[in-house]
């Protein structure tokens, strides 16, 4: 899966499991790894002064692998979306993994994350459909 691409964007509809299989992925790696939603990322850079910001984001690239989860869910305008594009340009051009959940089939990401860091998403990335309760205890 990582041999090729630096990216993954697993996708599925609610209940399909895509949280866990994305904490499953990083579990296995433990102390290279990094599980966070993108509403936690939004909200831990909210009220920081840009530096600051850059700098929580410099944490998160440090790892060798990081799972933003339900990256669909947070409309990102404006400087979330700067700062969303600076840690994924920086984690594609530097060939740090990245595994990315998100409910909503990727080609439909423009409309939630803005050009920039779909296009950059697409064109990096290796994808995996889930179907509903593919990765859950439900079947």
């Amino acid at each position: 899966m990582f041999e090729k691409h630096n990216i993954v964007i697993v996708y599925g509809p609610k209940r399909s499991g895509k949280s866990i299989f994305v904490q499953f992925f990083l579990d296995i790696l433990k102390r290279e790894a990094k599980y966070i939603t993108a509403i936690n990322i939004i909200m831990e850079l909210y009220g920081r002064d840009f530096e600051e910001k850059k700098d929580y984001l410099d944490e998160l690239y440090k790892y060798n692998f990081l799972g933003i989860d339900d990256i669909d869910k947070v409309k990102l305008t404006g400087w979330k979306e700067e700062m969303m594009f600076y840690l994924i340009d920086k984690r594609i051009s530097n060939l740090k993994k990245t595994i990315i959940s998100c409910s909503v089939v990727p080609e439909r990401l423009h409309l939630i994350l803005g050009n920039n860091i779909a296009d950059k998403l697409l064109s990096e990335a290796y994808v995996i459909k889930l179907n509903e309760n593919e990765y859950t205890n439900e079947k």
